[in-house]
């Protein structure tokens, strides 16, 4: 059974949250939310096509794996970062070391992964 979050915590969060959205609405801040999370570059499961009765061998093989971390705002704004290593915290701030002042405007974009 999943644990539930502390009821007070909950409470100060959403109000937090709230705030942040408050200040968004009069044009103060922009608020983005960040993940991260990884892909196979192949399935695991092979498919593939075949003609009715015709039998085929597909041997499922395991390719690289692809992190991606990424910002999407609520106007669907989204900044993306991906990496053939695990997404790290030193990552997660080279992340945000570049970004920031792409979102000012002071910096072309490079890549990080």
């Amino acid at each position: 059974m999943k644990r539930q979050q502390c009821p007070i915590e909950t409470v100060s969060k959403t109000a937090a949250l709230s705030e942040l959205f408050d200040l968004e609405a009069s044009g103060l801040v922009e608020v983005y939310f960040g993940d991260a999370s990884g892909f196979w570059q192949t399935p695991v499961v092979a498919r593939a096509w075949q003609f009715a009765n015709e039998e085929i061998r597909i041997v499922p093989k395991r390719g690289g794996r692809l992190a991606v971390f990424g910002f999407l705002s609520k106007a669907n704004v989204a900044r993306t970062w991906t990496s053939k290593k695990s997404i790290k915290t030193r990552f997660v701030v080279d992340c945000i070391d570049e970004w920031v002042p792409e979102r000012l405007g002071l910096a072309a974009s490079s890549d990080i992964g």
